[in-house]
C-alpha cells in the first residue's frame, strides 16, 4: 500500500512546539494550500494540519514561521480522540518526514550551519 503526501503551501501560524509525556518534542502547524479556481472563478484554500517529531520538530521551531512557503512530504494519518462533548472524533493530519523552503530568505532570516 502507498500513503505518500507532498504538498506546497504557506505556513498559517508559527508552529506550536510541545513535548510528550516521554519528553519527545513535536511541532504542529497548519499549511494553507490553494486549490484550482472553481467554476465561478473563486480561489479556494485548504488548511491542512501537519505534525513533526524529534529533530524535524526542532528544525521547524527554529526556522519555520508564519507565511513561509514550504514543501512538506510525509504521510496522511488519522487519529481518534474523545472530545469534551463526550463523543469520539477523528482528525486527519500530515505526519511530516521532510520539509523544504520554497521562498527566499529575508536578510535577517538566514540559516547558519
Amino acid at each position: 500500500m502507498l500513503n505518500v503526501v507532498t504538498i506546497q503551501g504557506r505556513i498559517c501560524n508559527d508552529p506550536i512546539v510541545k513535548a510528550t509525556a516521554n519528553d519527545y518534542t513535536y511541532a504542529s502547524f497548519m499549511l494553507a494550500c490553494e486549490r484550482p479556481k472553481n467554476k465561478n472563478g473563486e480561489e479556494l484554500t485548504d488548511f491542512l494540519p501537519c505534525i513533526a517529531f524529534g529533530k524535524k520538530a526542532e528544525f521547524i521551531q527554529k526556522y519555520c514561521t508564519k507565511g513561509r512557503m514550504v514543501i512538506v512530504s510525509g504521510r496522511n494519518q488519522s487519529r481518534d480522540y474523545d472530545g469534551s462533548d463526550g463523543k469520539k472524533h477523528t482528525t486527519y493530519e500530515i505526519l511530516v518526514s521532510e520539509i523544504n523552503f520554497c521562498d527566499s530568505q529575508k536578510k535577517d532570516d538566514r540559516i547558519d550551519f
